[in-house]
């Protein structure tokens, strides 16, 4: 991973920038005391994204996504949502934003 930071005694890495900060605030209860290590697969977006109106408006504010997010598919509509996840060693726990799209 390019990148690397430590939240207490459990290691953050990501290939991109980490704010640890943010980090903080989306892991908080997902955090438990056997986790070692917090995986960021994918840019952190803010999670207050609103596509826009009409066509042009919705580009314009894709635009403003990371081109590697992932794209998730969903029945609520379209928005950002930021996952954790715990790995199957227990010990890891994965973090990344999605656009969800509904189909």
């Amino acid at each position: 991973m390019k990148y690397e930071a430590k939240m207490e005694d459990v290691a953050v890495k990501s290939n991109y920038p980490i704010d640890i900060e943010r980090v903080k605030e989306l892991v908080g209860w997902n955090l438990h005391p056997w986790t070692k290590q917090v995986i960021i697969e994918s840019p952190l977006a803010d999670e207050n994204w609103e596509g826009g109106d009409t066509v042009g408006d919705l580009i314009n504010d894709l635009k403003k996504l990371p081109e590697d997010m992932p794209v998730e598919y969903d029945y609520a509509g379209m928005l950002v949502e930021t996952v954790c996840h715990q790995g199957p060693d227990d010990e890891t726990l994965y973090l990344y934003s999605a656009l969800v799209v509904s189909d």
